[in-house]
């Protein structure tokens, strides 16, 4: 018992990993930006109730990976985003396999799997619930641009829900560099009328995924998932 007990809290995220997991989550969602000075040490302390110790291992880890840079007198300020560098190396890595779409979307498709399985195992009946909101989402939408950015936030909002930082940053930099190839897919469906139909029934494949999540079926959610996103290769 005395040594489940030690493994459990050694299990615990320390205090600078606590910092630099809801930092990136004010990245992610907007709250911060490159360019934006972060709070003082001792205003970050209140902030996450942690201490100064904590917040300077945070800062000092943030500006070794090259998103956090000290200016002497000044502060520090965000100068990079990890998820925007991440975009720029699956960029590279398009370019050098000639666009190679099919392996991009299969390798999005096993972080969603990742997630839908953590949402299954550990997701509240109320924070699956909570999907339905981004599930009308996409049906309330109307031009492709929408209709795009709706349904890689229907997806999103399954990454966000599994906890997982490296699911959630992964996904977030996929999301940036599929923008422009899911717009692409839905306007050629929506510009042939005998395709358009394929439109409206994305709202229904989400569904279909986002029943199985409910239902806890991890194998339903997979085969719906596989179906789904076929139709953007």
């Amino acid at each position: 018992m005395v040594g489940g007990k030690q493994m459990e809290k050694e299990s615990e995220p320390k205090g600078y990993q606590i910092i630099i997991s809801e930092l990136q989550k004010m990245l992610a969602n907007g709250e911060l930006k490159c360019g934006d000075k972060l709070p003082s040490e001792r205003n970050m302390t209140t902030l996450f109730h942690l201490s100064r110790t904590s917040v300077r291992e945070a800062l000092r880890a943030m500006e070794m990976i090259g998103i956090v840079e000290k200016r002497h007198g000044e502060g520090n300020y965000i100068v990079n985003n990890a998820e925007s560098s991440l975009t720029d190396v699956l960029s590279i890595m398009l370019i050098l396999n000639d666009g190679a779409l099919d392996e991009f979307m299969e390798f999005r498709k096993w972080i969603e799997l990742g997630a839908v399985k953590s949402v299954i195992a550990s997701s509240s009946e109320e924070e699956i619930l909570s999907l339905d909101e981004k599930l009308s989402a996409y049906a309330d939408s109307s031009s492709v641009h929408e209709r795009t950015l709706k349904d890689i936030d229907f997806h999103k909002a399954i990454v966000c829900l599994s906890g997982n930082p490296f699911f959630i940053s992964i996904f977030n930099a996929i999301s940036a560099l599929a923008v422009n190839h899911l717009e692409t897919i839905i306007q050629r469906l929506t510009s042939n009328g005998k395709d358009s139909a394929k439109v409206d029934s994305i709202y229904q494949e989400h569904e279909m995924i986002l029943n199985a999540i409910k239902k806890r079926d991890y194998t339903m959610a997979e085969r719906f998932l596989d179906y789904h996103i076929q139709t953007f290769t």
